[in-house]
């Protein structure tokens, strides 16, 4: 029964009559940000705006109005609002101010405090009163600041940096006087920054979470969060140079990066290697050496330029292999010389250049034998008598002497125990107590203190060891027993968390302490408070089907303690398992275009089959039975199954218990045809009559097993053929497809067949142009194609290279230069590049000397024209004077002219020349007759 309240105020309703569930938070976060650093800067400067909500009801803004009895404390509260002064300065809260008789809150010079409500939660800043502008408010991880610049009334600013936050402080900047405040307004609000940098901070290069968290009308708590990253962009930046290195007395030299980079390389995240292509130079590398410098910085950007290492001398001398510097123990061995092309002459000296005493591999020296270290010893080999530079090596001995460690007796204490002063002769100084031999484990100084474990078995034995720096070291042990104190006792659980499902066994087991004499403990097991004990062992199993606490007793007859017994209790907590469907099993295609032989699936496509749409449970997926029951090794979402039966197997969990089942899901794949058609491309020949020759394209399959579509593409247009073998014969260009289904699996595969045709070109030419000029001819050569047809044709001289001819429309030419007149005949050959259609056309080149010395000497006593014996008989040459009177006849086999006209020799002149073709062609010019 309800009853009718007394009264109830307009407009409001008692809350048993008008009850409203409250209303959860809803809260949503900006995109994740991504930016790059600024420039030389190893971050970047990001704003954002803040997370917004719904589902919460705004709060009243609030005033602080200071006011009341005077308050001169470290700290200051109202309405919530904590003002807690800086390092202990105080807050003159509530105080009479100056400015138009107000009493507000007032700060001394060089003070300040930091602002808070209720004890974090977040608040939005509105509006203050502001006396005097010797003051500034900050908040925010990167300390944003606002400075009022008028008295009176003034805004905070309206940007996120001011909304939503939990502190901020108020300082006084002026140093000299007191400034004041009043009135100050504030809205409270739902939602704060959790985690990350705030807006307007240097976000490192990287990525940064940001997390905003409100809570709803109903008091619940929510957040969301995203990245802000910054990506390094930059490479490193560097300037090499160029160096020469002299070998002088060693066989070789080594550089680093220093030597080569003018300067320190910079970046504006930093460096984090630098590589040299090659550091170690010998004398075979005399003269320069190309050393390329790989700079990396930290974020992986990698600048490289290239170095000249010049070696000066030559030849090839041996290398030695270089010993390093060592310190060894009382004795020191001479190794055996190693390197590159040695000459055998090779000894250890004490002096450079093979000086003073000589060594050999072998030979050794003791620590007693030499009073300072270290010793320099050289390495050095005669050198070799073509070589430009000897083979020594150098580097230094350090022996020093074994530690020796005084013994120490047995130690028995409890619980703890201070290392003393460790004793001997010859100690390093860095000798110290060990849990494990030859200095491993727990190091222990002398002074430090240990304390007993009651995961150990005791006495412990602890080792003293010392080693130098030779690395000559000693050691000695005793045994330390912390354990002779009162008798304590925990369990130990082979788990506290089992699910209702489980069937193995829990382990409880009793482990008291002192624990060197488990043997004389007696133990009583008891449940949930029960006095009755239902075990008497120090291991016992269990599996409860509700949550249990059980409880043991532990007590130590022979015990010399104080307290000889002790009691220890454990929870075991049951929770529920959530339930999978029964194996699931799914057949699949192999689709060719991802590779024969597997393809791509994402396991959790198959999410909701295995839950049977329970939601809230976690899924994981595991290769084997195992993995899946142990939950290790779970599988990416993406995998790749290949043909066959595949099998995986989920895990489902209940995410608050952490309970769980198993089931599998198997996969049949189904190979795709494994088809190779032959051949893929092909071009067809012209075969007369505008027709073109007939091929066949195969495949390697069988009408059996597989049925068989063609289909062929021309000018855009796709048609089916009727064909249905697993061949098909063609004459015509186009493109081929054939798609094969095999008639078990229905699975598919398919592949295509280019196939081109060739047509012979309408006509070809080739013709030589006259000129006067000995070897000095120009042939050109022209092909015309079928019109838009798609063609290439190739030329060759004689038997000369092949060279691609020029295209222009459907004309083709091709010009040789510079022809030598040779016998005055070149042949021409033709051919396309499919390999359909070849020619040869033969020209005539004729060679026109331009002078005659008719003097006798053997050279140029005669004029004719190189070539006229592969002229036609019927051709004839004139010979002329300037006036036109015929002074020579000349046939095509005769020798030439040789500036006789009856018998007299006529005088230095230019001669003009006619050559009359048997085609009718004319070519006339002249020649010049020099005596």
């Amino acid at each position: 029964m309800i009853s009718k309240p007394d009264s109830v105020a307009v407009g409001t309703f008692p809350s048993d009559l008008n009850e409203t569930r409250p209303v959860a938070a809803s809260i949503s976060c900006p995109s994740d940000i991504v930016v790059s650093a600024d420039p030389g800067e190893c971050g970047a400067v990001v704003n954002f705006p803040d997370a917004t909500i719904s589902g919460v009801t705004s709060k009243e803004q609030i005033i602080l109005t200071f006011n009341g009895d005077n308050n001169f404390a470290v700290t200051y509260e109202e309405q919530g609002m904590r003002l807690d002064g800086i390092d202990r300065d105080h807050i003159d809260a509530p105080q009479s101010l100056s400015c138009d008789n107000k009493q507000g809150a007032l700060i001394h010079a060089n003070t300040g405090n930091t602002w808070s409500y209720n004890n974090g939660e977040p608040f939005t800043p509105n509006r203050v009163y502001v006396c005097t502008t010797n003051m500034k408010f900050s908040t925010g991880d990167c300390g944003t600041e606002f400075i009022p610049t008028e008295t009176g009334d003034v805004d905070f600013p309206d940007t996120p940096e001011w909304q939503n936050i939990t502190s901020m402080k108020w300082v006084e900047t002026g140093g000299l006087v007191d400034t004041s405040i009043d009135n100050f307004r504030f809205t409270p609000t739902a939602i704060k920054q959790t985690d990350g940098l705030e807006s307007g901070c240097f976000f490192p290069v990287g990525t940064t979470p940001v997390t905003f968290t409100a809570i709803g009308d109903d008091g619940v708590e929510t957040s969301c969060t995203f990245n802000v990253t910054v990506l390094d962009e930059e490479n490193p930046q560097f300037t090499v140079r160029n160096i020469t290195l002299s070998l002088n007395n060693s066989s070789s030299v080594s550089i680093d990066s220093a030597d080569v980079l003018d300067g320190p390389a910079s970046d504006n995240c930093g460096i984090d290697r630098i590589e040299l292509s090659r550091d170690t130079f010998f004398c075979s590398d005399a003269g320069e050496n190309s050393v390329e410098v790989t700079v990396t910085d930290v974020n992986g950007n990698t600048t490289r330029d290239t170095a000249i290492v010049t070696i000066s001398g030559d030849g090839s001398s041996g290398a030695i292999d270089d010993i390093p510097d060592g310190n060894y123990c009382d004795r020191f061995t001479f190794p055996e010389i190693t390197g590159n092309d040695l000459s055998g002459t090779e000894a250890f000296y004490t002096q450079p250049d093979g000086n003073g005493t000589r060594f050999v591999t072998g030979d050794s020296i003791d620590y007693d034998d030499v009073e300072t270290y270290p010793l320099t010893f050289y390495i050095y080999g005669e050198p070799d008598s073509t070589a430009g530079c000897q083979s020594q090596e150098s580097f230094q001995v350090t022996i020093n002497a074994t530690p020796l460690l005084d013994s120490m007796a047995e130690v028995l204490v409890c619980e703890t125990y201070v290392f003393p002063e460790i004793t001997g002769t010859k100690l390093s100084g860095n000798e110290a107590y060990y849990t494990e031999p030859d200095g491993n484990g727990t190091r222990y100084n002398e002074g430090d203190t240990i304390h007993v474990d009651k995961t150990l078995n005791y006495p412990l034995t602890i080792y003293i060891y010392d080693e130098n720096t030779s690395n000559c070291s000693t050691q000695t042990d005793f045994q330390l027993d912390l354990t002779v104190c009162d008798v304590t006792v925990t369990v130990d659980a082979s788990t506290t968390s089992i699910c209702d499902n489980d069937t193995e066994m829990v382990i409880l087991n009793a482990l008291p302490s002192p624990s060197d004499n488990n043997e004389e403990y007696t133990y009583e097991w008891r449940r949930n408070g029960d006095a009755s004990v239902f075990a008497t062992t120090q291991q016992i199993e269990v599996l409860p089907s509700v949550t249990t606490t059980y409880q043991v007793t532990a007590t130590d007859p022979a015990s010399r303690a104080a307290i000889s017994s002790a009691t220890e209790e454990i929870e075991i907590t049951v929770d529920e398992a959530p339930i999978a469907a029964a194996d699931i099993k799914m057949e699949l295609c192999d689709e060719p275009t991802n590779g024969l032989g597997s393809e791509p699936i994402n396991l959790t496509d198959y999410d909701n089959e295995i839950t049977m749409g329970i939601n809230d449970l976690q899924i994981t997926y595991h290769q084997t039975q195992n993995d899946a029951d142990n939950s290790i090794n779970p599988m990416a979402s993406a995998v790749e199954i290949t043909t066959g039966e595949t099998s995986f197997f989920a895990r489902v969990t209940n995410a608050t218990s952490g309970c769980y089942t198993t089931t599998s899901l198997s996969f049949e794949l189904f190979a795709a045809p494994d088809l190779i058609i032959d051949p893929t491309s092909v071009s067809l020949c012209a075969a007369g009559a505008g027709g073109f020759l007939t091929t066949t394209i195969t495949t390697n399959l069988s009408v059996d097993d597989y049925d068989f579509i063609w289909t062929v593409e021309r000018d855009d247009n796709s048609e089916t053929l009727s064909n249905t073998d697993a061949e098909l014969e063609v004459n015509e260009a186009g493109i081929y497809r054939v798609e094969v289904i095999n008639k078990t699996t229905g699975c598919t595969a398919s592949d295509i067949a280019v196939v081109e045709t060739i047509q012979d070109p309408i006509e070809a030419t080739a013709t030589a142009e006259l000129t006067a000029v000995l070897d000095n001819h120009v042939i050109n050569i022209e092909i015309q194609a079928p019109s838009g047809y798609d063609a290439s044709y190739q030329v060759m001289l004689d038997n000369g290279l092949w060279f691609d001819m020029n295209q222009v429309n459907d004309r083709f030419t091709y010009t040789y230069r510079g022809v030598e007149t040779g016998n005055g005949i070149h042949e021409i050959n033709l051919r396309d590049t499919g390999g359909c259609w070849t020619q040869t056309i033969e020209v005539i080149t004729l060679g026109i000397p331009q002078f005659v010395t008719p003097n006798d000497d053997g050279y140029n006593d005669y004029w004719n024209i190189k070539g006229l014996e592969v002229l036609e008989q019927d051709s004839k040459l004139f010979v002329f004077d300037r006036y036109g009177k015929l002074l020579a006849d000349l046939s095509i086999q005769s020798q030439g002219w040789n500036g006789i006209f009856n018998g007299e020799p006529l005088p230095s002149n230019d001669y003009w020349y006619r050559l009359e073709l048997e085609n009718g062609s004319v070519v006339k010019g002249h020649f010049s007759l020099k005596r």
